[in-house]
């Protein structure tokens, strides 16, 4: 019997000790499914669409996807994101004869989707003519380690319309071709839903153009050039719509060029953080309101706890036009809450006593910066 009861305690204590150590063991994640090359598609081939095929039916089938490193795939439409769906791209070279990816025209919302790495690049007789990447209504977002040269500078590399929980990390953003020199398109565009900001939604899903902004957007450590490089967009169109906002905004760590307008420009947004960025426009002071490095401005009433929000630029260095930064209000019933603006390098083509212009805020930490004619 003291054998038994001793076999039992020895057998519980190794039943114990196995559970422990399948709990402290890390849990083997699903590799994901490798989407090959197929050699027949080539860039001159308008009507092959093997690659497009086989990628969007290993997105809808497995959900996390993998590109072979150092092949070319050939896309002669856009892929349609899913629902928990993520593209390594690492190593690869996408080439795309329209819009990249997106979430269905016709779909209310996608969430938990990323695109990690690739070179994303135009055809030869590229039909593109919108969003390289476009997304509306979507949560946990994540764009990272790519380098996107395929939209036009007057086009948009990525459109997020009311999305939320959004990351762009780490990636290169170059806009294509000629533009005018008084172009104000963003390669990087973060817009509320609007008929006038996102008609494509106008036929399908009418009901989500309620001007919903987007929120807990970052962009860290990417270099974008455009003829503006990033803005939070608006729609003043009518008193509803100008009363809508964005809500938490953050750039850090990023290179951004505007070679006719800011480099980045954000309106109507509640909660702004702006920190160790270059931000240049290259835009002519004549250019005026257009040509500031930073332009964060805003309209409408301010309702819903606007001036509660915190604006925060610091450790930047900014140069534009008739201004190196311009913070301002656009009405005289909406204030910025606390805005604090230290220790940034500043330059105006309009000399320095236009490096920086800041009003209508509720308090104001100005400290620590420099200011130089460009």
């Amino acid at each position: 019997m003291r054998d038994v009861k001793r076999l039992a305690k020895y057998g519980m204590a190794a039943a114990a000790m196995a559970f422990s150590i399948m709990l402290i063991s890390p849990v083997q994640a699903k590799a994901a499914y490798l989407v090959k090359h197929n050699e027949k598609c080539v860039q001159e081939d308008e009507k092959n669409s093997n690659d497009q095929k086989a990628i969007q039916e290993a997105l809808e089938k497995y959900k996390d996807i993998k590109l072979e490193s150092g092949k070319e795939y050939y896309l002669q439409g856009p892929i349609d994101a899913v629902d928990g769906g993520s593209i390594d791209a690492t190593g690869a070279t996408i080439i795309c004869r329209k819009v990249i990816i997106h979430n269905k025209t016709e779909s209310k919302s996608i969430a938990n989707f990323s695109i990690k790495g690739g070179t994303w690049k135009r055809s030869n007789k590229s039909e593109a003519d919108g969003s390289s990447f476009r997304f509306h209504y979507g949560d946990n977002l994540k764009f990272t380690d790519m380098t996107i040269e395929h939209a036009k500078m007057e086009n948009h590399a990525i459109e997020l319309v009311a999305c939320s929980n959004v990351l762009i990390e780490n990636c290169k953003i170059t806009g294509q071709g000629d533009h005018s020199k008084k172009s104000v398109e963003e390669q990087i565009q973060i817009d509320v839903a609007t008929e006038r900001t996102a008609p494509f939604l106008k036929d399908k899903n009418s009901g989500l153009l309620n001007g919903t902004g987007c929120k807990n957007i970052t962009i860290n450590n990417c270099e974008v050039t455009g003829c503006r490089a990033v803005c939070a967009n608006y729609d003043k169109s009518t008193k509803k719509n100008a009363n809508k906002y964005h809500k938490n905004i953050k750039v850090t760590n990023c290179t951004l060029t505007g070679e006719s307008a800011e480099g980045l420009m954000i309106f109507n947004t509640k909660g702004i953080t702006v920190k160790n960025n270059t931000i240049i426009s290259n835009a002519p002071k004549s250019r005026k309101y257009y040509s500031p490095g930073l332009h964060i401005q805003v309209y409408g009433n301010g309702k819903g706890g606007f001036n509660k929000g915190k604006v925060k630029v610091t450790n930047n260095t900014i140069k534009g036009g008739m201004f190196g930064a311009f913070i301002s209000a656009n009405t005289s019933k909406t204030k910025f809450g606390k805005i604090t603006f230290k220790n940034n390098k500043l330059y105006s083509k309009a000399g320095k006593g236009n490096a920086y212009h800041i009003d209508t805020y509720k308090k104001l930490t100005d400290k620590g910066n420099k200011s130089k004619k460009w």
